[in-house]
């Protein structure tokens, strides 16, 4: 099936968002969360991500979501940030070899 450009655009705008909510929440101190409800939040965009990346073609952000997935269900703030990062870089590689 070939997805079209701009539902690959598309997916991908949803997708920094959901970066930038896991950027934001990593940056909260202990005592400005409500921890279970984020760790819920990030679990439950790990799951999405999991799920459709590679219906969307980008199978690494099956694998990423996966990962981000497990690191919310063990509340590991530290191996979150890591995907974070991990996470911001994919995306901009699919916008670049988009031409975007």
């Amino acid at each position: 099936m070939i997805i079209p450009i701009s539902s690959k655009l598309k997916y991908l705008n949803h997708r920094v968002e959901e970066l930038e909510q896991i950027k934001k929440f990593c940056l909260l101190n202990s005592n400005e969360m409500d921890t279970m409800e984020l760790f819920s939040s990030i679990k439950m965009i790990g799951h999405k991500l999991k799920g459709n990346g590679s219906t969307f073609g980008y199978p690494a952000l099956s694998y990423l979501g996966g990962e981000i997935e497990e690191a919310a269900k063990s509340f590991d703030i530290k191996k979150l940030k890591e995907l974070s990062i991990h996470y911001d870089e994919l995306i901009r590689n699919y916008f670049t070899l988009l031409n975007i």
